[in-house]
């Protein structure tokens, strides 16, 4: 009787782990990224086209690192547009606000591209479109031809998405307590299983009865 208390109890745990794995799973996928936006870079130093050109590169790697759900190029240029933004000349932190609460996004995206001597120089800030303060701010510097900028987007995107590094962020998510969750629950369930077998087992007089020794041979 106490074997088959413990295996009934073996069980009623496995069900309500693996129902509280379910539910943690379905939380998490109902968490959805941040909504944001990326605004024309500004230029000093560069051709306009030129600061164009990265942030729209820095908006696709932001895309790829699938952290946010970054608004279309062609939606913020169309607003911009009609409220005539790129004009003003001004990127402060209260209108780059507003922009964003007409987008939809929860955080904006703002910077600028410069050149000094032979050195290019790339200042990139996040702000919450809420609070309108300035989240994250990176610069970076790179000296050479404007084209190795291209690849420092994909860098300056990753350090935007994760301030930890790429590979150790990754590391961490598939390490998570949501995947313990789920391997324990599935352990608990393929437990239970099995002490169901033996459970029938021992009700019906199967291989799985515990038989006792043989009797020593007469001497």
């Amino acid at each position: 009787m106490k074997i088959k208390s413990l295996i009934l109890i073996f069980l009623v745990a496995a069900i309500l782990f693996s129902g509280y794995s379910r539910m943690l799973i379905a939380q998490e996928k109902k968490k959805s990224n941040p909504t944001l936006a990326v605004l024309p870079f500004s230029s000093a130093g560069v051709k306009d086209y030129e600061a164009v050109s990265l942030s729209n590169r820095l908006h696709s790697e932001l895309v790829k690192t699938k952290r946010f759900q970054v608004v279309e190029i062609e939606k913020v240029e169309a607003l911009l547009q009609e409220i005539a933004f790129r004009q003003s000349g001004i990127f402060r932190e209260e209108y780059v606000a507003q922009v964003g609460k007409m987008l939809g996004a929860q955080m904006m995206v703002t910077g600028s591209v410069g050149k000094v001597g032979n050195t290019y120089t790339v200042d990139v800030r996040i702000i919450n479109v809420r609070n309108r303060r300035v989240i994250f701010a990176k610069t970076s510097n790179s000296t050479g031809k404007i084209d190795a900028l291209l690849q420092l987007m994909n860098e300056i995107a990753w350090e935007l998405a994760y301030p930890k590094s790429k590979q150790q962020q990754l590391t961490e998510d598939k390490g998570g307590k949501k995947w313990w969750y789920v391997l324990g629950g599935t352990a608990l369930v393929g437990g239970g299983i099995t002490a169901l077998m033996l459970l029938k087992g021992n009700d019906h007089g199967g291989a799985s009865e515990v038989i006792g020794m043989p009797p020593e041979p007469p001497k």
